[in-house]
């Protein structure tokens, strides 16, 4: 049995119980991170991020990848390479996963679904048309809080998934690994005719490919 350190939001505490039942052949091991503010890509943010992540995953001696469900400090590939540095190990990040989904299924045109309120939408946004991806449209829910994003249902992420349906895109893309796609992701792929894929599936895909 493959064991997955999972690196969380605080804010995120129904993460563990939906990898379970996406995966219930992997030990997850639960571990939560404090908030760090910023977006844990200046030198300052990256320093205090590692010195965190080392001193979280340092009680445990025996793991396989670490499941690190957060976008902070890894959006850049920097960012990316130094978390796996730090923990000298397999380091599986929504962002790097993503990125990862989106070249194996060769999607260069994507709408964008965040339950974001407008600016951190917009940064989601940016970073993915900072990638080389033409984002043709994109909606965002008007969440910010984690307790309030953690409670979504599909009837709150369906409509955007129909409207990203009727767009040229080659894929829509939900972001955020708070949102509960993993559990929901039946009644979310059922949704219109475009392929749909989340942070938190990419982040299985991605995991389901290093263990193998």
């Amino acid at each position: 049995m493959a064991h997955v350190l999972v690196l969380r939001s605080t804010d995120n505490p129904l993460l563990l119980n939906d990898l379970h039942e996406a995966m219930p052949h992997i030990h997850w091991i639960d571990i939560p991170m404090p908030y760090l503010p910023g977006r844990g890509e200046t030198d300052a943010e990256r320093k205090q991020l590692l010195e965190t992540v080392g001193s979280l995953i340092a009680p445990y001696r025996q793991w396989d990848a670490v499941f690190y469900a957060r976008a902070y400090g890894a959006f850049s590939a920097e960012g990316r390479a130094a978390l796996s540095a730090r923990v000298g190990g397999p380091v599986i990040t929504a962002p790097g996963a993503v990125l990862q989904y989106f070249s194996a299924q060769d999607w260069q045109r994507i709408f964008v679904l965040t339950p974001y309120g407008q600016a951190r939408h917009d940064f989601e946004v940016q970073w993915v048309t900072e990638q080389g991806l033409a984002v043709v449209a994109s909606a965002c829910l008007g969440y910010d809080a984690g307790q309030d994003i953690v409670q979504l249902t599909p009837e709150d992420l369906v409509p955007g998934i129909t409207t990203g349906s009727r767009t040229p895109a080659d894929g829509i893309y939900v972001a955020c690994t708070i949102t509960r796609t993993v559990h929901y992701g039946m009644a979310l792929h059922r949704t219109g005719h475009r392929p749909v894929i989340s942070a938190t599936e990419a982040m299985l895909k991605a995991l389901q490919e290093q263990l193998s």
